[in-house]
């Protein structure tokens, strides 16, 4: 959780959109401009929030940002935006203005918030102990009635069109769901929990109940043709992440038809395969129309991957891809990403510098944060602090982005650096560690406060 006066978390976050590392799931409360709020520019969030926070300029730093994260996939990106909208409303900024976006930088499902903590009167709304409070909050609302939601999204999985029992099995994998079969019954699990039990009977039951929608097969038939010729449809392998940017084995096929057919009409490809061989068919989840669909009623496998052979890449490549996604200011980063990937430093072809804007939203985060924690706790942040060439440096592996920080860090903190954190850290056993996904801790007031920390399963960051 931290307090800037830039709302630069609104530029952060819209970065990681424009990467396609985030998605806007929620923006609220922004008055006139709320019909095309979806359509705003980040300069246009941005000056609305601080348009409504001039109203009371005692206080310095208006911006809320807070990340929401869970273990893993346990909590879809929809699930975590509810849950983001009922901790603002019980945390008082429920009528602010906000905006909520998901990334998927990392192995673990999140959200982070932007809001402004001056209400509607021109009041401050109360921070008092407010890590601990939202940390209350949201364990509160975590438990309150689980299953509730749970019903109401399996009954919303049952309207669903499909036709077979591996579709329906299927349809509720890829909503979040454990599908195990015994003795003829389905049962659905979420979170290790037990939410569901199909018999036979109500199975057949919902088989039989079940119409295929033509209409929207010959829509997708047309939407498919049409991007299939516009857009590169090679399949590229989706790996296990393995600890220091290792891939394990093959979960998944994608390319860029898939994604822009997700992106733009809501509609999942779900590839069939075994053992890492290419695939021998595929499912079309559609999201937007309820509907499941064997792909080839659609359109033939050949023709919807353009019949080439899959991408593949060395370790090595795939180390590559990864670094080159960083930014790179000078030369000393580019030593320092190709050491940390152990890679050569030809292969760093990085394009994309940090702009100021992203400069000064670490800058106050990073200064705010270490006003309150010591160095050891940097990997909260998922930010390692490495040596290159003399001179330090801050890797930030969740948001992919090197700063240089004796730009960032006020002296006191650039010197508490230079004196606590070992020089030249162990980069190569540092790989050998997972290098994404967020950690779940709070930024602790108290940073003696593990005990209390320890006890929670999911947190606010701040």
């Amino acid at each position: 959780m931290s307090k800037t006066g830039s709302f630069g978390g609104v530029r952060y976050n819209t970065n990681k959109m424009d990467r396609q590392t985030g998605k806007l799931m929620s923006i609220q409360n922004f008055g006139i401009l709320q019909e095309a709020a979806h359509n705003l520019k980040p300069e246009e969030v941005k000056n609305y929030l601080k348009s409504w926070s001039a109203s009371n300029t005692r206080v310095k730093d208006p911006q809320l940002h807070v990340m929401i994260s869970c273990k893993g996939r346990e909590n879809t990106k929809e699930e975590l935006t509810k849950i983001a909208e009922n901790w603002l409303e019980r945390m008082g900024y429920g009528q602010n203005p906000f905006i909520i976006v998901a990334h998927s930088d990392t192995n673990n499902n999140h959200v982070h918030i932007v809001s402004s903590r001056i209400d509607k009167n021109g009041k401050k709304i109360n921070d008092s102990f407010e890590g601990d409070r939202g940390n209350r909050i949201l364990q509160n609302i975590l438990k309150q009635n689980p299953h509730q939601s749970i019903n109401e999204d399996v009954k919303k999985l049952e309207a669903y069109s499909f036709s077979s029992l591996p579709q329906f099995k299927l349809l509720y994998e890829k909503s979040g769901y454990s599908v195990r079969e015994q003795d003829g019954n389905i049962n659905l699990f979420k979170t290790g929990e037990q939410v569901k039990t199909y018999s036979q009977n109500h199975i057949t039951s919902l088989l039989a109940s079940k119409k295929t929608n033509e209409k929207r097969i010959s829509q997708l038939q047309a939407i498919f043709k049409k991007y299939s010729s516009k857009v590169d449809t090679t399949l590229r392998q989706e790996h296990q992440n393995l600890a220091g940017g290792r891939k394990g084995k093959v979960i998944g096929y994608k390319s860029d038809l898939t994604e822009q057919l997700k992106e733009k009409f809501g509609v999942d490809i779900v590839f069939h395969f075994k053992d890492g061989l290419p695939p021998y068919g595929y499912t079309v989840i559609d999201r937007a129309k309820m509907s499941v669909f064997k792909g080839s009623e659609i359109m033939k496998l050949k023709q919807f991957t353009g019949n080439r052979p899959v991408q593949k890449y060395s370790e090595a490549d795939e180390r590559a891809l990864i670094a080159n996604k960083y930014n790179v200011d000078n030369p000393k980063q580019s030593k320092l990403l190709a050491r940390y990937y152990k890679i050569p430093e030809y292969k760093i072809n990085c394009n994309r510098q940090l702009s100021s804007l992203e400069k000064i939203h670490y800058q106050e985060m990073l200064n705010y944060f270490f006003d309150r924690n010591s160095f050891d706790n940097l990997s909260r942040l998922n930010i390692k602090a490495l040596r290159e060439s003399g001179e330090w440096f801050l890797l930030d592996v969740g948001s992919m982005n090197v700063i240089t920080a004796s730009e960032i860090l006020n002296q006191n903190h650039y010197d508490t650096l230079n004196n606590s954190v070992t020089d030249d850290q162990e980069v190569d056993n540092d790989l050998e560690r997972s290098f994404s996904g967020f950690n779940t801790n709070v930024f602790a007031n108290d940073v003696d406060d593990s005990k209390a920390r320890k006890k929670r399963k999911k947190k606010v960051k701040r």
